[in-house]
C-alpha cells in the first residue's frame, strides 16, 4: 500500500518496555529519558509511531506519549513472562483481561498487540473477543531473509504484521545491519512498498549514550523523506481500521460466480 499523499506506507512501532532482569530502578529512570527524548524527537519531524507497554493502563510512559502533537498509539507489548508457551488458557484469558480490558476500563483506545518473541500458540478467538485488530510479529533484523516479508496482511479479520525490520541502535554506515537497513528503506521508497519498522527502546537504555545520537540521525532523515513524499507514516491501529474497512466495503462474492 502506497501512502494517499505519494510514497511508501511505512509504520513505527516502540517497545518501550526494559529486557526481563534488567528491570532496575536505574533502568527505569534511563528508560524514561529514553521515552521523554524519542516523544520529542517524533514530534519535531511529526513522525507517528505505536508505542508498546506491558499494561497501559498502569504506564508511566502513558500519558507522556499521548500528549504529543503527533499521533501516537498506546498498544500493548506482549512478553514472554506473561505469553510464553507455558501459559495455560485460562492464564492467558486473565492476562489479555487485565491488559486490554483495564486499558480500556481506564478511558484509553487499545487495539493492537505487539509481539517481542513470537507466539503462535495464541487463540484466534481470544484476540477477537478482546477487540484487537492488529498484531505485529518480533522483529527481524535487517540483513535476514525473513526481513524481505514487508508488508502486513489480513486474516480472519485482524491486521498483521511478519518480520517487521528492527532499526539497528549503533555501527557505522558500511557495517552489516546499518548498510542492510539503509538498503529496505531505499528498496520502499523507490518501488513504494509498505515498510514495518521496529525500535527496541529497552534496549537502547542499555547503552551508555542511551542510543540517542544514532536515533536522532534516523528519526532526522526518516521526517526528511517524509517531508518528500517518499514515504508517510501510519499507527498499526490505523493501518488495521483502513483495511478493515476496505475490506467491509468490498461486495462479496458468491463461490459459485463464473
Amino acid at each position: 500500500m502506497s501512502g494517499a499523499n505519494g510514497g511508501a506506507t511505512v509504520s513505527l512501532s516502540i517497545d518501550l518496555e526494559l529486557a526481563i532482569g534488567r528491570q532496575t530502578s536505574q533502568g527505569q529512570q534511563r528508560l524514561e529519558l529514553v521515552t521523554a527524548s524519542l516523544v520529542e524527537l517524533l514530534d519535531n519531524q511529526g513522525i507517528s509511531a505505536t508505542w508498546g507497554v506491558s499494561n497501559p493502563a498502569l504506564s508511566a510512559a502513558r500519558d507522556m506519549i499521548l500528549a504529543a502533537k503527533s499521533k501516537q498509539e498506546v498498544a500493548v507489548l506482549g512478553e514472554r513472562f506473561w505469553l510464553g508457551d507455558g501459559a495455560t488458557p485460562s492464564r492467558l484469558a486473565q492476562e489479555f483481561q487485565r491488559r486490554f480490558e483495564g486499558a480500556r476500563r481506564a478511558g484509553l483506545v487499545v487495539s493492537t498487540l505487539l509481539l517481542r518473541q513470537a507466539a503462535e500458540h495464541l487463540d484466534l478467538n481470544l484476540l477477537l473477543g478482546h477487540g484487537i485488530s492488529a498484531v505485529r510479529g518480533p522483529a527481524v533484523a535487517a540483513s535476514a531473509d525473513a526481513a524481505l516479508t514487508r508488508g502486513g496482511a489480513m486474516r480472519y479479520g485482524l491486521w498483521q504484521v511478519e518480520s517487521p525490520i528492527l532499526i539497528p541502535l549503533s555501527g557505522s554506515w558500511w557495517q552489516a545491519e546499518p548498510w542492510a537497513f539503509r538498503q529496505r528503506l531505499r528498496e520502499a521508497t523507490l518501488r513504494e512498498v509498505p515498510l514495518n519498522l521496529v525500535l527496541d527502546a529497552g534496549k537502547m537504555a542499555e547503552l551508555n549514550n542511551l542510543g540517542l545520537p544514532a536515533m536522532a540521525e534516523v528519526i532526522r532523515k526518516l521526517g526528511q523523506m517524509q517531508d518528500n513524499e517518499q514515504l508517510r507514516f501510519e499507527t498499526l491501529g490505523d493501518l488495521a481500521r483502513h483495511h478493515l474497512s476496505r475490506r467491509a466495503s468490498q461486495p462479496s462474492r458468491s463461490v459459485l460466480a463464473a
